[in-house]
């Protein structure tokens, strides 16, 4: 091919690549749901226009509503600098947003468009969003701007986001008193089972408790490669075995500690019940 012929392929190239990377940035999935928080929060505002009975106030409002609808699409994120964290969850959950939504409250029940729960108690007050981000608590992918991706539910992934009653396990990250916190008696729960249970009779923490199978201080943190060549199918969640793809997006910390909290540790690890065999069950 000559240097010619090179050059335009080169170039028909680099300009099919240009518009493959506008369409996929004009059509990206976090879109719709910002134009339709926009549409419903104006809807909304402009409802309160037309039943306020003071004229300055209404057309406050009425302002408030056009500047919604014309609002710019874009990528929204809190930046908690003390944490290291950057987290693009607002991107999408509008609502939650305390530069768009300065009260974060609405009375919007579907995700992601609703308000973050409990706002005023003392827990979420105690926990600025501007300071504390969103996966320092809920984990998940802060920096992704897809569904899956931001909720961690993709291959390789090692901390999905965490739901319900779950969530109370990031407490214990900063919480040395977690056993008296109010908001995380489930935790609390958790660590009252495994004394009595004698749990450390087998297992230590941090060096203390019994040296028959391993140790369970840095549980929570485990490096996925330590149990990324386990076979997952003998880690049941509620009844059923995960799947067997290797690295398929159940294959994840939390899936592996529920999934040795649920099950006989003989069906996890069979013929091998003391980790004689295998150190990482």
């Amino acid at each position: 091919m000559s240097y010619r012929k090179a050059f335009i392929v080169s170039n028909a190239l680099l300009l099919a690549a240009f518009i493959w990377a506008f369409a996929k940035d004009f059509n990206a999935e976090w879109k719709p749901y910002q134009k339709k928080y926009y549409a419903m929060a104006a809807d909304e505002t402009a409802k309160r226009a037309a039943a306020e009975t003071d004229p300055k106030k209404a057309e406050e409002l009425r302002a408030e509503a056009r500047k919604m609808r014309n609002s710019p699409l874009e990528i929204k994120q809190i930046i908690a600098v003390d944490l290291g964290r950057y987290d693009r969850c607002v991107t999408c959950h509008v609502g939650m947003d305390e530069y768009t939504n300065t009260t974060l409250k609405n009375n919007f029940t579907e995700n992601p468009y609703k308000s973050h729960p409990k706002v005023d108690t003392a827990l979420i007050k105690a926990h600025p969003f501007a300071k504390f981000g969103c996966t320092s608590c809920h984990s998940g992918q802060g920096l992704a701007t897809t569904a899956d991706a931001a909720h961690g539910w993709v291959k390789h992934w090692e901390k999905p986001m965490l739901k319900g009653v779950t969530i109370q396990g990031s407490c214990v990250k900063c919480h040395d008193n977690f056993e008296s916190l109010k908001g995380a008696e489930v935790a609390a729960q958790g660590k009252k089972l495994f004394n009595q249970h004698g749990c450390q009779g087998c297992h230590a923490i941090n060096g203390k408790g019994g040296v028959i199978s391993v140790e369970l201080g840095d549980i929570a943190d485990k490096p996925f490669e330590r149990i990324a060549g386990y076979n997952f199918k003998r880690v049941r969640i509620d009844g059923k075995e995960l799947p067997d793809e290797h690295h398929n997006s159940a294959w994840n910390i939390q899936n592996w500690i529920r999934g040795h909290l649920v099950n006989d540790p003989a069906h996890n690890t069979p013929n091998d019940p003391f980790a004689k065999l295998n150190a990482e069950p």
